[in-house]
């Protein structure tokens, strides 16, 4: 059974809230956008075309180390950009991070001949909603990771899927195996969509950027990177502000 085939067959009576679309990158990158105006698509090597990602509702991309530690490493440091969800279009949408499971890192739960298209929802906020609803009963514990799934409905690709988000333990995923990824061919105007910025503060402090966060009136969350710390080890900051800033802006 395809993943929205099997919530056609469930009804609801109410709807979640929507949640905005959240794009995350380096600090150096970040820059770049903010003095473009412009998330910009680039070529996916999954799906060999140009294209925009987003996750919903929480910002589950997260930087890696570089080889070593350097005075470069503050360019390296996280950053996201939350975005109105109603002004981007919606191409293609799936449960999880599609890098993950073409990338073969989510074999334990899936079969390697498994079509990624059974997975795709459908391209509208309100099977987006639903889909929360069903998988998580509401959206803090969406944003927290927490499913409220059955263990079984005896369909191997929901099953496969229920499996995913149960999973406790050792297994080589992270945050993006439990987040919604949404993947738009349109770049788009960052002041237009834009609601909400978490940077380093030594990005913020940057002219081009503290000035277009101002002149265009733009709620924002800072942190401060301290040399010689690895930029991972701010992804979990980078998470907790930006759902402070949704839950400050009734966004949660």
């Amino acid at each position: 059974m395809k993943l929205q085939e099997y919530l056609d067959s469930i009804k609801l009576t109410e709807k979640l809230n929507p949640l905005p679309f959240i794009h995350s990158c380096e600090g150096f990158l970040g820059e770049e956008i903010v003095k473009e105006d412009e998330l910009k698509t680039t070529v996916c090597p999954v799906f060999k075309k140009e294209l925009l990602y987003f996750f919903y509702g929480k910002p589950a991309y997260y930087v890696a180390d570089k080889e070593t530690n350097s005075r470069t490493d503050e360019l390296y440091c996280p950053c996201c950009f939350i975005l109105d969800e109603t002004k981007i279009k919606i191409n293609t949408v799936y449960p999880f991070d599609s890098g993950g499971f073409m990338g073969k890192r989510y074999h334990d739960f899936f079969h390697d001949r498994m079509n990624i298209d059974n997975y795709a929802l459908n391209t509208d906020l309100e099977s987006i909603q639903k889909f929360v609803d069903v998988f998580f009963n509401d959206n803090d514990n969406y944003i927290n990771g927490i499913s409220k799934t059955p263990s079984c409905i005896n369909d191997t690709y929901i099953d496969s899927l229920i499996n995913l988000f149960n999973a406790t333990g050792s297994f080589a995923i992270d945050e993006r195996a439990r987040t919604i990824e949404i993947i738009s061919d349109e770049s788009v105007k960052l002041k237009d969509t834009v609601i909400g910025i978490v940077v380093p503060y030594n990005l913020y402090r940057k002219d081009s950027v503290r000035e277009f966060i101002e002149t265009n009136h733009i709620d924002f969350r800072t942190y401060f990177f301290r040399p010689l710390t690895k930029p991972s080890g701010y992804n979990q900051v980078v998470f907790e502000r930006a759902i402070d800033l949704l839950r400050q802006k009734g966004k949660l």
